[in-house]
């Protein structure tokens, strides 16, 4: 996974330091959206390609989530990517159009119109884990989170191109 950047999106209100409990790869470069009054995509975008080309893969907790995909959703419209993203939320996905990059969704909410928003969110491959909670933090599902974070990164590590990849 040599190479890969890890970009968390903390929930509107929450801080970065919320997800320390999340191990890394020394191999990954682990940067994280500190919310500055605003939360605009396009804003951090810019400082995303900023940083340079190199895999990604987006982590979104909760609110952080449809914003980590409207930065997607920019970004794949300036460079390749490739991009992924890993999303802990019962949030719908927002209704600006699909991905190229695959999704992961974890999340306990069991409504079927959520999980089909996140689904028709992507061109690519789509997962979805439910648990049974309403309501739920990084912190009551690590192993889970990491699972999936570690899944993506070794996509994006390998690809060139938004291959099928469950």
């Amino acid at each position: 996974m040599t190479g890969v950047r890890l970009i968390f999106f903390p929930d509107a209100g929450g801080s970065p330091s919320r997800l320390h409990p999340l191990p890394y790869s020394p191999d990954v470069e682990v940067l994280a959206v500190q919310y500055r009054g605003d939360r605009l995509p396009d804003r951090i975008a810019r400082e995303v390609l900023s940083l340079g080309e190199r895999p990604t893969v987006f982590f979104g907790h909760a609110r952080g989530a449809p914003l980590a995909f409207e930065t997607v959703r920019l970004l794949e419209t300036t460079t390749p990517g490739p991009y992924s993203l890993v999303l802990l939320t019962n949030y719908q996905c927002p209704p600006s159009g699909p991905l190229r990059s695959p999704i992961s969704v974890v999340t306990g909410s069991p409504k079927s119109a959520m999980d089909e928003t996140w689904r028709a969110g992507t061109l690519g491959a789509f997962r979805l884990k439910v648990f049974a909670d309403a309501e739920f933090s990084v912190n009551d599902y690590v192993a889970v989170v990491n699972h999936e974070i570690d899944r993506m990164a070794r996509w994006v590590s390998t690809s060139r191109r938004y291959l099928t990849m469950f």
